[in-house]
């Protein structure tokens, strides 16, 4: 069974639409409208590209198919050179086979969650701030670049820098400029879950959807803060005990035990009652 043909059986319909019985409604409708209705524009795109690699699979299915079927009926009539040269064809049309498949994957993984983080970046050299929405993988439409890798370089300024001045090292040379807006979301089975905006990188779920749930600065502040002491509490690699108080820390740490990420023996107690 060749790549394309394994792509066939796993996505048999062309338009991998997400179906009415598979969304699920947020139990709030989320603060920023303008992102629902970029979302449905992004999900009409990817059905649309979805759709086109769905039928080049099919396409190079029949090719590989009508090669095989040619080698079979002429065996006894073609010379061994042709009988090479259409083995070649056959691995030439396979590997072609491997790679729409592979894009038919991703794209029906983007369809489901397309993007996490929104940042708007401003050059230096520039009046308005360009937007870029940050995925696990990249996708393009018509020619634009609509979702950025969460590898790429200018994605490596939601982790690198808060709201304020930034840059990023591009392939032609370093580009500084200023970060006006990020944004986080929560999207699954194509729904927005929830949104919020913060000047940080809230990693954590529970804190974004804490975090989108209210406009209070000051919570935001706080929260955030925790989150950072959080971090630098766990690459404390001296500390043989931790003694956490307050119940804001106690699920982060409980789960990052439950993990494996920190042994339950290095936390002493929260709130003064063991939980361990």
């Amino acid at each position: 069974m060749t790549n394309a043909q394994r792509a066939a059986r796993c996505n048999p319909h062309p338009p991998a639409r997400i179906k009415k019985s598979q969304k699920r409604v947020p139990v709030e409708t989320p603060a920023f409208p303008d992102e629902i209705a970029h979302l449905e524009d992004i999900k009409g795109k990817l059905n649309k590209a979805i759709k086109q690699a769905h039928d080049s699979v099919g396409h190079i299915d029949k090719e590989y198919m009508d090669v095989k079927r040619y080698m079979v009926e002429q065996r006894g009539e073609i010379d061994p050179h042709e009988m090479f040269q259409n083995e070649m064809a056959l691995k030439r049309i396979d590997k072609r086979g491997a790679v729409a498949a592979g894009i038919l994957d991703k794209l029906a993984k983007l369809l489901d969650s397309p993007y996490f983080a929104r940042i708007d970046f401003r050059e230096t050299s520039k009046v308005t701030p360009a937007s870029f929405y940050i995925g696990r993988f990249s996708f393009s439409h018509a020619n634009e670049l609509l979702i950025s890798d969460w590898r790429s370089p200018v994605a490596s300024m939601f982790y690198d820098y808060e709201v304020g001045p930034a840059g990023y090292d591009a392939p032609d040379g370093r580009i500084d400029g200023e970060l006006t807006r990020k944004r986080q979301f929560k999207i699954k089975n194509g729904v927005m879950e929830y949104a919020l905006e913060s000047s940080v990188n809230i990693q954590d779920d529970l804190l974004q959807r804490e975090l989108s749930h209210t406009s209070d600065e000051k919570m935001k502040s706080i929260i955030a803060t925790i989150q950072k002491e959080q971090n630098l509490a766990i690459r404390n690699e001296k500390a043989e005990t931790l003694l956490i108080q307050g119940s804001r820390m106690l699920l982060p740490w409980r789960r990052l035990s439950a993990t494996g990420m920190l042994p339950t023996s290095s936390i002493a107690a929260v709130g003064g009652k063991n939980w361990r």
